[in-house]
């Protein structure tokens, strides 16, 4: 049994094919990409709304942003999502909430509305009890600056005539709601309606049935698209002595600059092949995909990816932050991390957020973590 490269499929010798394999599926995704990225450019844009026909999300997702002030106060900015959309980022018509948790007073100061427009990662936002409007400028951290008059439930407003400075203390949680927990038990079910992007970025639904590509993993592992609908499942694998998780590991962090990268305990834990891109007849792939932001202007664009994977034993596996080149993208962050994996199928994300500056893209950062964001979607590549 040879050593698993970057998509986690076998290898019978140390040349790693399928990273040629891995680099041709990246290639094929930025072409889609710059289409979206240029038709949005000439006004169409990439967030166009979708709907039950569409293939969009049939349940309003939310995005929240949570900074503070130089006072220690606490802000927490809301946003519900008026229809459902695969590549989510608040637009007009869009509710929001934001709660203001004063450490100076002990209160908590909210103001609810509607977004009025999102113009490169600054939202104006109109309070439903006032005329006039605030905006609240973000970026991949979270907000940072926040200007204009923003009127509170209660009838009490700040007038703010500058911009403000905030300080992102934690990442955007992009579409959320009905996330997804990390451990999933002795037997790895997954079902769902199958998606494909159009030159939009729009979500079609696939129609089509296919078969999952035989003895692909050989891991008793059985699985079809039928009418669009996707259906896998596997139990407990049988493991051997080659099945030790440092492969796993060093795949998961393969290229990516992270330090001190340990795994407790270090000796005796086996895991699966991990299940990230599901491989079918025809010549296409599957994979479980969460796409939002823009690409365009000043702005962000996120991407979230899913791996399943079994271990014989509970492992946690840590690594520290760390930066450097990736993909020939710009600076990177790479987050540090915990990954707490408990025997059985356990379901981890990785999530690259890209930055752009006048449209191209200067620096980015990769985080993992257990569980999965809602809005993910079976993505036909």
């Amino acid at each position: 049994m040879g050593r698993r490269y970057g998509v986690f499929m076998k290898s019978t010798n140390n040349v790693p094919l399928v990273r040629i394999f891995e680099a041709i599926l990246w290639i094929a995704a930025i072409r889609r990409i710059a289409i979206i990225a240029f038709i949005a450019i000439i006004g169409l844009g990439i967030t166009a709304c979708g709907n039950g026909s569409t293939g969009g999300s049939d349940t309003p997702r939310t995005a929240k942003y949570v900074s503070v002030d130089e006072d220690g106060d606490t802000w927490t900015l809301t946003i519900k999502e008026k229809t459902g959309r695969f590549s989510y980022s608040p637009q007009k018509g869009d509710t929001y909430v934001l709660e203001i948790d004063s450490e100076t007073d002990g209160e908590i100061y909210k103001s609810k509305g509607q977004v009025q427009s999102n113009t490169n990662g600054k939202i104006k936002m109109k309070p439903a009890n006032a005329t006039e409007t605030f905006e609240v400028t973000t970026n991949a951290d979270g907000m940072t600056s926040v200007e204009g008059t923003i009127t509170f439930d209660d009838g009490r407003s700040q007038a703010i005539p500058s911009p403000f400075i905030l300080t992102p203390s934690s990442a955007p949680s992009g579409p959320s709601g009905g996330a997804l927990p990390g451990y999933i038990g002795n037997t790895l079910t997954l079902t769902g309606q199958v998606v494909v992007l159009n030159i939009l970025g729009q979500p079609g639904n696939y129609t089509g049935s296919n078969t999952l590509r035989e003895n692909h993993y050989d891991q008793g592992e059985t699985g079809s698209i039928t009418n669009g609908i996707f259906n896998f499942s596997c139990g407990v694998p049988t493991l051997n002595d080659n099945d030790i998780i440092d492969w796993f590991v060093d795949d998961l962090t393969h290229g990516k600059d992270w330090q001190n990268v340990t795994i407790t305990p270090a000796t005796g834990v086996k895991c699966s092949y991990p299940y990230q891109y599901f491989y079918f007849n025809d010549a296409f792939t599957v994979i479980r995909r969460g796409t939002w932001g823009s690409m365009v202007g000043n702005s962000s664009l996120i991407n979230i990816e899913a791996i399943y994977v079994y271990v014989d034993n509970d492992v946690v596996i840590k690594g520290d932050s760390g930066t450097g080149i990736y993909n020939f993208r710009g600076d990177y962050t790479f987050k540090a991390f915990t990954l707490s994996l408990k025997k059985g199928w356990n379901r981890i994300y990785e999530k690259e957020t890209l930055n752009f500056i006048n449209s191209a893209a200067q620096s980015g950062s990769i985080e993992l973590g257990t569980g999965e964001p809602d809005g993910m979607k079976w993505v036909r590549n």
